[in-house]
């Protein structure tokens, strides 16, 4: 439901399409999926018996599903925000939309690839409201946060093959891209992972990932060579080396901007402090540059 012409939708026809699955993607006429990607589709269905669909009728795209799937309606890097939401606006996941499926409630989930805009905890869920006005977009909250939800139970699939890439990858010549923000962050409730509302930032998460592995560096590569107190101001200053307990002082303090260094700094310290290793927060064309001591290099 949404973007017929995402990487998602297409994954998700032409796997059905192999595996016998039913696939309907509901989208505007404009989003439509790709001609060839369809034909691929078509040539997998016809040995597998699938059925697809590819229509802007919501009623009839939606009636009889078991599994009603969306995905940002935005992808990383596309600036055409006001022309997608307009085209997409109808097709929001309501709960309106999921009875209508006619399909009874045990036999019916809903399913998101994440991270999902439902609601306006997230700094670029408050930018999307104070942009366009919306709370919500690819899913209403009350879908999102219901007893249809499977988006976590799914994406703990992952953690699986992630690690598994990892065992055959590190240590051997290749840099493998393991962690990113996002994530799917989750309980134990009764014996099994349960998802909790929440976004794991890509800084916390590259931080675990280097305790975990035992990395005897963390090296956060971002936009600027250091961190900086005043950051933007006529008497901004670069922090050099400094001690994890001191730059505790300066974030208690406020220097740092939330959603932006402030979890860099955050993740820093949380490394050095749990490893005893060094953490540095420098520029991408510094990562050359390591071994003269640039950028800001965090220590116990």
């Amino acid at each position: 439901m949404g973007d017929g012409r995402d990487n998602v939708a297409d994954s998700l026809l032409v796997c059905g399409s192999m595996l016998g699955v039913n696939v309907h993607i509901v989208t505007p006429k404009p989003l439509f999926t790709h001609p060839d990607v369809q034909k691929i589709a078509q040539n997998f269905a016809q040995d597998s018996g699938s059925k697809n669909l590819i229509t802007d009728d919501i009623a009839q795209g939606v009636k009889g599903a078991n599994v009603v799937y969306t995905d940002v309606w935005v992808s990383m890097g596309e600036n055409d925000w006001s022309e997608r939401i307009k085209l997409l606006k109808p097709y929001t996941v309501t709960m309106k939309m999921m009875q209508m499926t006619g399909t009874p409630d045990d036999q019916l989930i809903f399913m998101h690839c994440l991270p999902a805009f439902h609601d306006r905890t997230t700094q670029v869920g408050e930018e999307i409201y104070e942009k366009y006005g919306l709370n919500e977009m690819e899913v209403t909250d009350e879908v999102f946060n219901s007893k249809y939800a499977w988006q976590f139970t799914e994406a703990e699939n992952r953690l699986h093959s992630i690690k598994a890439v990892m065992a055959a990858t590190l240590g051997n010549l290749f840099i493998p891209i393991a962690c990113g923000g996002g994530g799917i962050p989750v309980i134990v409730k009764d014996g099994h992972l349960r998802g909790v509302a929440g976004v794991i930032d890509k800084d916390f998460s590259a931080a675990k990932m280097a305790e975990d592995i035992n990395a005897d560096e963390l090296v956060i590569l971002t936009t600027v060579d250091h961190a900086f107190l005043n950051y933007g101001k006529e008497n901004q200053q670069a922090i050099g080396k400094i001690k994890a307990e001191q730059l505790k002082q300066y974030l208690a303090e406020g220097y740092f901007a939330a959603g932006s260094m402030k979890p860099k700094i955050e993740a820093a310290i949380e490394f050095v402090e749990k490893t005893g290793n060094l953490a540095i927060i420098t520029s991408l064309s510094n990562a050359n540059k390591l071994a003269d001591g640039v950028g800001t290099i965090v220590y116990n």
